[in-house]
């Protein structure tokens, strides 16, 4: 029974940061920037200053993984 509580917790937990991440896309894209669509709790979302952008968002305690490829 324990291991299903757990399981329901972890569900709505990833529900929630699914949902956080779907409202910030949906922000973004009003602002005119194009987040890629993806189904997992993070997305890529292509700029024309990524590198200083993601130095800034650093320096403000936003986790940031830079793809410049």
């Amino acid at each position: 029974v324990a291991a299903l509580d757990e399981n329901k917790r972890l569900q709505k937990t990833l529900g929630d940061w699914q949902a956080s991440c779907d409202a910030l896309a949906e922000d973004l894209r009003s602002l005119g920037l194009r987040p890629v669509p993806s189904e997992t709790p993070f997305f890529l979302l292509p700029l024309p200053e990524a590198t200083a952008v993601a130095k800034s968002l650093v320096a403000r305690g936003v986790r940031v993984r830079p793809c410049a490829s």
